[in-house]
């Protein structure tokens, strides 16, 4: 067990050992670094806690295993928002380095990692969310089946199992857009309904990836679950920050502590599993991944930073009254007008991405980075501010649903949030 997690001996160490007594808690956190394998963990657990034969071999032919290899067991759930793009570019050139049964693995995980995200199961009662996703989500599943293992024997020849995938990646980009920034109560709420059902098999288990980032109502339906976990279902939370979640839900989990990748662990996961290019396996895991993502990790955090700064700058301009929490925003506006930020921002990302397919998952980030720097601005704020901050997220709410539920153009939809969000401040200034 855990052949495949390179680089985190003592995390194995300590896994293994809970296994083996018996002593594996009902609720865990895999806490650590961004690429340090949580996730890759918290599968495999899900895969020994269902495997059969109790050997729980990696290559265990027992039906639970060569399911939860596949991500296809019934009882698993995955959730939680998470960036997929730069593992599914790294997997589809895998492929084109040779699609051997290895290569066909990796790019088919890499894939149902996102679409599983879109169970039903997390859907349940919610169903015209999930309709939105399902042509997108089944155009992938075609891709992955394609080009996964099973395929291995279909006669495509390589150019035609590597072309299929890099088809995958648009519409990965746009399936991405669909998941929320932060955990929603009803995917809790499901997941414990889903919990409290006897399993498939042995164990059902539950993994949420960034576990941190969950609102108030989330946060308290996830410790319900807690309190009370079921006898037959594990929960799994990954998190690269620990200490953002609430105290509560810390004293209900054990802690597993995953280091980062040092250059040797970088090195063999480079070589062994992307088949990396000698000049690119000298370069570490995160420095690879990053290489495959158009924009960087923070870039769509600037550009809400930027264009909600020139929004306070020029409403400040034009004599309307800013509270000091957004007049310190105006203040450090870099650029000196809206249409100046909406510039450099579409300059930068080819239109928000309405203008090129692989970044169409700009737009959404975007939304989602000003609403997390709208509600940054919560902490300081009197009644008036608050009144700005209501309605600016209101307005960036409107955006996204016309983006997602409309098809919209993006850019038309960045200038008419620009207008939503100075008139809030009109209205209350």
């Amino acid at each position: 067990m855990y052949e495949n997690l390179i680089g985190q001996e003592e995390a194995v160490r300590i896994l293994r050992s809970d296994l083996e007594r018996s002593e594996l808690p009902p609720s865990l956190l895999f806490a650590g670094p961004e690429n340090a394998g949580k996730l890759t963990a918290a599968l495999e657990t899900a895969r020994v806690l269902s495997c059969e034969s109790g050997t729980a071999a990696w290559n265990c032919p027992c039906p639970a295993c060569a399911r939860h290899r596949l991500l296809s067991h019934p009882d698993l759930l995955l959730t939680g928002p998470r960036s997929f793009r730069a593992e599914i570019k790294a997997a589809g050139e895998t492929l084109g380095r040779g699609p051997n049964r290895a290569a066909r693995f990796l790019f088919y995980r890499a894939v149902r990692k996102l679409t599983r995200r879109f169970d039903p199961v997390l859907f349940e009662g919610e169903e015209s969310r999930l309709s939105k996703a399902t042509a997108l989500i089944q155009s992938l599943e075609e891709i992955a089946e394609a080009a996964g293992p099973d395929a291995e024997d279909s006669g495509q020849s390589p150019g035609e199992v590597v072309q299929a995938a890099a088809k995958a990646l648009p519409m990965a980009d746009k399936l991405e857009a669909l998941i929320p920034d932060t955990l929603p109560i009803f995917q809790v709420r499901a997941a414990e309904r889903w919990a409290r059902l006897a399993p498939y098999g042995r164990t059902k288990v539950a993994v949420i990836e960034n576990a941190d980032r969950m609102l108030d109502g989330a946060r308290n339906a996830l410790l319900k679950i807690l309190e009370e976990p079921p006898a037959t279902s594990r929960f799994i939370l990954v998190s690269q920050r620990p200490a953002a979640l609430i105290p509560t839900i810390l004293s209900r989990v054990r802690t597993y502590s995953f280091r980062p990748r040092d250059a040797e662990s970088s090195r063999e996961i480079l070589s062994k599993v992307f088949r990396a290019e000698p000049e690119e396996a000298d370069r570490s895991l995160d420095e690879y991944l990053a290489a495959r993502k158009p924009l960087p990790e923070s870039a769509t955090d600037e550009y809400a930073f930027r264009f909600l700064s020139a929004v306070c700058y020029q409403a400040s301009r034009d004599g309307v009254f800013l509270p000091n929490p957004l007049l310190d925003l105006s203040g450090d506006a870099p650029d000196r007008s809206v249409q100046k930020a909406l510039a450099s921002i579409a300059a930068a990302t080819k239109g928000f991405g309405g203008g090129d397919d692989s970044l169409s998952y700009v737009f959404p980030a975007f939304l989602r980075s000003l609403a997390r720097l709208v509600r940054s601005k919560a902490a300081w704020a009197d009644a008036r501010t608050d009144a700005v901050l209501a309605g600016w997220a209101a307005a960036i709410r409107d955006a996204q649903i016309r983006y997602e539920s409309y098809n919209l153009s993006p850019g038309p939809l960045a200038e008419r949030l620009a207008e939503a969000l100075a008139d809030s401040l009109r209205r209350v200034g």
